[in-house]
């Protein structure tokens, strides 16, 4: 197959073969949008929505006493869940409609000039982690991950469009930021991306990202501060794994990493892998060199698969004595893959330490979250914001490289494709 690979280099400037595999993505990424708007208007209300959120008057009595004062700091968030649950309906035409836009979205941020860009941008936000989006009741995951995700990118967009900030700008940019800043995952995303724009704009000043960057001060002091978070922490602990409070803090560090590496490189890894392979194509330019790397980590995956079928792996405190430590290995060799990839890319420096950083935040945003106790608790949901990072960091570093748009479009085709199977038999019944 190497071979073969090897000697269809020529096809890539064929103008029909060029125009076969763009009507391949094109009709993937619309079949997939397809199940998409069918999966936002299909779902229903479940979990949380209905046990908590469907009873709720929300006052400022709820707001601040039961919510920021004794649960949680997302005030701005949660004040919104009660409304969409009683309106669900809107909620579902909301995603639809974020779901169309975010495609221009994410067109602006990576600054694609074309109708061919725009339809990559269409395929890689198919790549989301959508059939994520219902673990803890269908309204409460959407407002707390898919609506920060998509205006986290809007905000990003505008911090790096070099637009003039006016008073109706900045309005709307202070409403958006205060809700994705909600988030304490997004929040840290958005400070990162303000403080590297502001550091690329000097000696001039990017206003936009200084008032995104205040928004995010404001809203991780806010956060940090609020005396909900220890309050649920000690609730969550007595509920879910007791033996957390004896702990220490490296043992929490390990947890953190080991969960990390397995819900992101072996577990639901399909955005790491688009990223790593997409990475080795901006690499070499060569389609046979990204299939090798996938066929690499196929191999890999199979042999972690072999071993966490033979351990007996539960997601508790047993985690800790349980988990195959020298799995490690090929975790840190993908890591280190990765980052040296990155760093030869034939991009500009500060592109590449763009690249860098959302690699080093997917998995820090992850890793952090092994100092709760709800680590096995909150599910596949905490790492949506990681997943997410990925895949955006390799449709930027496929629209910064030169690589042939023939070779995108193929390999983009082959993970719409992977992900619409994936999608296909989690939700859709025959």
């Amino acid at each position: 197959m190497f071979v073969l690979l090897k000697n269809t280099e020529s096809l890539y400037s064929n103008k029909y073969f060029q125009k076969t595999v763009k009507t391949l993505l094109l009709v993937l990424t619309v079949i997939s949008f397809a199940f998409l708007i069918s999966y936002f208007w299909k779902s229903e209300l479940s979990g949380d929505d209905l046990a908590y959120f469907k009873t709720v008057n929300v006052t400022w009595s709820w707001i601040i006493n039961t919510r920021y004062l004794a649960w949680s700091s997302r005030v701005f968030i949660d004040v919104l869940i009660p409304f969409f649950v009683d309106h669900s309906l809107l909620l579902k035409i909301t995603c639809i409609a974020f779901l169309f836009v975010s495609p221009f979205v994410l067109l602006k941020l990576l600054k694609g000039n074309s109708l061919i860009h725009l339809l990559f941008c269409f395929a890689v936000i198919s790549l989301l982690p959508y059939y994520e989006m219902k673990t803890a009741g269908f309204a409460a995951t959407v407002l707390n991950y898919y609506f920060p995700i998509v205006l986290a990118l809007f905000l990003c967009a505008a911090i790096y469009s070099n637009c003039n900030l006016n008073l109706l700008l900045s309005f709307v940019i202070l409403i958006i930021g205060i809700f994705a800043c909600n988030h304490e995952q997004c929040v840290v995303v958005i400070f990162t991306f303000s403080v590297l724009a502001l550091i690329k704009s000097r000696p001039n000043l990017n206003y936009i990202a200084l008032e995104t960057l205040v928004i995010s001060i404001l809203s991780l002091v806010f956060i940090l501060m609020s005396p909900g978070n220890s309050v649920r922490m000690s609730l969550e602990m007595h509920n879910w794994m007791p033996e957390f409070a004896e702990f220490s803090v490296f043992e929490k560090m390990y947890m953190g990493v080991t969960t990390t590496f397995f819900n992101l490189c072996y577990h639901n890894n399909l955005p790491f892998v688009f990223c790593l392979v997409v990475l080795v194509l901006c690499l070499t330019n060569k389609l046979r060199w990204a299939i090798t790397s996938l066929i690499v980590l196929s191999l890999c995956q199979e042999i972690l698969r072999k071993v966490f079928k033979s351990t007996e792996l539960l997601e508790n405190a047993t985690w800790l004595n349980s988990f195959p430590s020298f799995t490690l290995i090929i975790f840190f060799a993908y890591v280190i893959a990765l980052l040296v990839i990155a760093l030869k890319l034939n991009l500009s420096i500060q592109n590449r330490v763009v690249i860098i950083v959302m690699i080093l935040l997917a998995f820090a945003l992850r890793g952090v979250i092994g100092l709760s106790p709800t680590v096995f608790a909150s599910g596949v949901r905490t790492s949506i914001f990681s997943q997410s990072l990925f895949i955006i960091c390799a449709g930027y570093a496929l629209m910064q490289s030169n690589v042939n748009r023939s070779k995108i479009s193929i390999l983009l085709s082959y993970f719409v494709y992977v992900n619409l199977h994936k999608f296909i038999l989690n939700y859709i019944s025959f």
